[in-house]
């Protein structure tokens, strides 16, 4: 059974409401194919359910960037330096100081491999059919959030649909200094990426796979999802 909690969001722009779902503590070996591995040790957080959808980045900033129309797909063309100067930002203030970010590499991994023991080569399956848009069955557009399979944890699309943004800087060796890496200023450095998208080889969506782009960079195939290591 997990845990949810629901935030209702009303502003000049439009009203809507996403859930959080709690990602218990435990440990996970995050890798990079068979010779990059660590085992690394979790304290529980918070993760959304979906993407960010069009609907509550245009409630919030009263804009919507995206490519691929349509309130419940996930909003697209978002750089790094928008959703971090921006985005969060106006949701913190809207929602009282509340402490949304974005995930780090090893949560979004450990959130995406749904928990302790869990093999699964995409997120929440072995099939990318039955969890992920991707190259081949995406019809070359994003889908609305949650169509598919959630993982173990109650997450979609964490394989496909579209690319995630980390506040993980990138490192080609992710196993040094993972702990320290994260992101806190905002000069163009390079962001570590995750999760593959409507635009990809199944290759590219598994749980395991990384790639970075620059911060300033907006692509109609990268989105994200709003993390808070605590609901206070």
């Amino acid at each position: 059974m997990h845990n949810y909690k629901t935030f209702d969001l009303k502003t000049e722009y439009g009203q809507t409401s996403f859930r959080l779902v709690e990602i218990p503590a435990g440990s996970f070996i995050m890798q990079e194919g068979e010779k990059n591995q660590l085992e690394l040790d979790m304290p529980s957080f918070w993760l959304a359910e979906t993407l960010t959808t069009q609907e509550l980045w245009q409630t919030v900033l009263g804009e919507n960037p995206s490519e691929f129309k349509g309130k419940n797909r996930p909003v697209d063309s978002v750089s790094w330096n928008a959703i971090k100067q921006k985005f969060l930002p106006k949701l913190n203030e809207l929602l009282e100081g509340k402490p949304f970010d974005l995930p780090t590499e090893a949560q979004w991994e450990y959130a995406a491999r749904g928990g302790e023991g869990n093999k699964h080569t995409y997120a929440g399956s072995n099939e990318i059919d039955e969890v992920g848009w991707y190259r081949e069955n995406s019809h070359q557009e994003t889908k609305p959030v949650a169509l598919l399979k959630p993982n173990n944890f109650g997450l979609y699309d964490m394989s496909g649909n579209l690319w995630e943004w980390t506040n993980t800087e990138w490192d080609s060796d992710f196993t040094k200094n993972v702990n320290t890496k994260i992101i806190t200023n905002h000069t163009n450095i390079q962001a570590v990426m995750r999760g593959g998208s409507w635009n990809d080889s199944p290759a590219n969506c598994l749980v395991a796979y990384r790639i970075r782009d620059v911060m300033t960079n907006r692509n109609s195939d990268s989105g994200f999802r709003i993390c808070s290591p605590s609901i206070v």
